[in-house]
């Protein structure tokens, strides 16, 4: 599974049509620097490693140490586990929320399962003008971090299958999402190859999409900067 966070994107500087992005070393570049004295870190700057993380109190320690246990507890006792998990009742979710769209025979075939599906009310909704009426499905889902607001809402999507390239570029273009956090592998079964890995540009639906820079950070993350064009309107919105 991979997530998009809706966030507000970062600031850039507006490119001319047909232009690159302002910030577009060579692909494949793969150096880092630490952030400047006194100044914050930019976690979209794919350039700069995160600042060191501070000592844990007393407290804390303890607390992880219990935590690390009762893991440790659960883990020898997977049956037990197991047994959890099937208590929940799922039914009485599904109850509480609906899932309708996503059963639209129109719709089915964009699911990679047939029991993840995003409920009604909080599905992400494609917003393009050109699209045929009733066809704004997408396999995401909104997802509020805190009540207040405070953490910024998140899009959780599953992995692109090759049919649903360009509805999921769509997606993160018109909600401006200036970064993509994928949690699992390219394979068939679980994600499609939705970028171009090299640094060739690829074509998805009304996208172009390129990789300018790559590079494997401090914690063995692999950071990627993704330019993202629209075909008509023929400007960058921004880089991931």
């Amino acid at each position: 599974m991979r997530a998009a966070a809706a966030l507000p994107r970062r600031s850039s500087r507006p490119s001319e049509p047909g232009s690159s992005s302002s910030r577009a070393p060579a692909p494949g570049a793969s150096s880092s620097r630490a952030p400047a004295p006194g100044a914050s870190f930019d976690p979209f700057d794919v350039d700069t490693d995160p600042p060191s993380r501070p000592e844990l109190t007393p407290e804390q320690i303890g607390l992880c140490v219990d935590a690390l246990a009762h893991f440790e507890y659960k883990g020898k006792r997977r049956d037990d586990l197991s047994d959890e998990f099937r208590s929940l009742s799922v039914s009485d979710i599904r109850h509480m929320k609906t899932i309708s769209v996503a059963h639209y025979p129109v719709n089915r075939e964009k699911n990679r399962y047939i029991d993840v599906l995003p409920f009604d009310d909080t599905r992400v909704q494609l917003k393009s003008s050109a699209r045929p009426p009733n066809n704004d499905y997408i396999n995401a889902s909104f997802i509020k971090a805190t009540e207040n607001n405070r953490v910024a809402t998140f899009i959780s999507t599953q992995g692109p299958l090759v049919k649903t390239f360009g509805d999921f570029w769509e997606m993160v273009f018109e909600y401006q999402c200036p970064a993509i956090v994928m949690l699992t592998h390219f394979d068939s079964i679980k994600c499609d190859k939705y970028l171009p890995l090299g640094s060739e540009r690829r074509t998805y639906g009304d996208y172009d999409i390129k990789i300018t820079k790559t590079r494997t950070d401090s914690h063995h993350l692999q950071l990627r900067d993704v330019k993202v064009q629209n075909i008509e309107a023929r400007f960058i919105l921004y880089s991931i």
